[in-house]
């Protein structure tokens, strides 16, 4: 009888302990993916620039572990990243070299079921691709011409849908804006801005300066329906220097000039000694939705007498006329800024001074040290795109996702036969 009792308690024991590691497997089964460090974030929802994660840049993580997430962090559900828009990079195939038959390839570093290409002929350069909310990528192809006077054909590649070809009465595109719906281009040095509907149908106008030389250096958006082009050279008007401006209207192509007071600046004349006192070829590169507020580049001498000139950045106030914040660190290269939102950024090609930058306009602060951020990576050419609500950054072997606030979100490998060679971005700017 004992001996029963015994074998029963021993059966109790067996069944219960078996329960309780049977229940334990089962929670981790179901908590493990959740709360592990690393898990990979191909299957967990990519936090939004709102939301509250401790985003740490990892210099050794994988390409699906770029974003080292707190255990104790709970991320809100949403939609993946990589189920909203696609990343997409552009190669150009120069078959017998610039001016011959060309292939463009566009491929989706986070959808491999996207592969889109063009074959055109002629082509001396493509400018860079954009895309709109309905996912088709404008491609600006360049055609060659011994005189430079060969007008744009614009690509339009929808997701699937056949492509479309554009011949466009411009002879260059160096600016662009999507808003209100609708497409807009400008190149540097022609007078002519290209308005185009979502219907891909188009109009032309054409802005008339006071000055003896209009040379568009951006497109902002505009308040209702408005797109603001600025002429990056200081025009003259009774002795006082200006920034002008066109406010262009998206529907009737209408176009209201306006001039904003700016600082005064001049050119280095041979064998006058430089003056520290003085802003030497001043260049606007951006300026805010309500024209309150004008961003230009200049040059300026450290001491009474050098001939050295160093690169500055400058903000001004149009309505007290005064200056307001300076940037003077680093290495800021003189031209070749883009604006979006609240941003001003440039990237860095080995063969262009300055470094790459990504500034607040709200005092010209760094966003983001890129030089720390990108340690270890290869540097030497640095694009620079605006994504939506991110900005994406691509080196030499990698692009990466950054959140406004200049952390690294995601990183993708570039493929094997890109690595260390030419590609351009697909910019996205959101029409929101």
């Amino acid at each position: 009888m004992p001996n029963r009792k015994i074998a029963v308690v021993v059966l109790i024991c067996t069944v219960a302990m078996f329960s309780l590691l049977l229940l334990s497997n089962c929670q981790a089964r179901r908590l493990g993916p959740a709360s592990s460090p690393t898990a990979s974030l191909t299957t967990r929802p990519l936090p939004s620039p709102t939301t509250a994660v401790s985003v740490t840049p990892s210099p050794t993580a994988s390409a699906t572990t770029a974003v080292g997430v707190t255990p104790s962090v709970t991320v809100t559900p949403a939609t993946t990243f990589t189920d909203e828009l696609p990343i997409i990079i552009a190669r150009t195939d120069y078959h017998n070299g610039q001016g011959g038959k060309a292939t463009i390839h566009l491929i989706s570093l986070n959808d491999k079921e996207y592969h889109r290409e063009i074959v055109a002929e002629n082509v001396w350069h493509v400018c860079g691709p954009i895309m709109d909310d309905n996912e088709n990528v404008y491609v600006p192809v360049k055609p060659f011409d011994p005189f430079g006077r060969s007008d744009i054909v614009l690509h339009v590649i929808p997701r699937h849908d056949p492509i479309k070809r554009i011949e466009l009465d411009t002879e260059g595109i160096s600016s662009y804006q999507y808003c209100y719906g609708k497409m807009v281009f400008a190149g540097r040095g022609v007078n002519k801005i290209v308005i185009m509907d979502k219907d891909f149908s188009h109009k032309i106008v054409k802005p008339k300066t006071i000055g003896s030389k209009i040379v568009i250096g951006g497109l902002v958006k505009g308040e209702e329906d408005k797109v603001i082009a600025f002429n990056q050279l200081p025009v003259e008007e009774n002795g006082k220097q200006f920034a002008e401006v066109f406010i262009v209207d998206l529907n009737s192509g209408e176009i209201t000039e306006k001039l904003l007071p700016a600082p005064p600046s001049e050119e280095p004349s041979f064998g006058v000694p430089l003056s520290p006192t003085v802003k030497y070829n001043l260049l606007f590169i951006g300026v805010s939705e309500d024209l309150k507020k004008l961003y230009y580049s200049y040059f300026e001498a450290e001491e009474a007498g050098s001939n050295v000139l160093y690169t500055r950045l400058g903000m001004f106030d149009t309505e007290n006329e005064e200056e307001l914040h300076t940037y003077s660190k680093c290495c800021p290269p003189p031209d070749g800024y883009q604006q979006y939102r609240e941003y001003l950024f440039s990237g860095h090609v080995p063969e262009a001074a300055g470094a790459a930058l990504l500034l607040s306009m709200k005092d010209l602060s760094p966003v983001v040290d890129l030089h720390e951020l990108l340690k270890g990576e290869g540097t030497s050419k640095i694009s620079i795109v605006p994504f939506g609500k991110y900005f994406i950054v691509g080196t030499q072997s990698k692009v990466f996702l950054l959140s406004q606030d200049g952390h690294i979100l995601k990183e993708y490998p570039l493929p094997p036969d890109l690595i260390g060679k030419g590609y351009t971005i697909v910019e996205y700017l959101e029409d929101d």
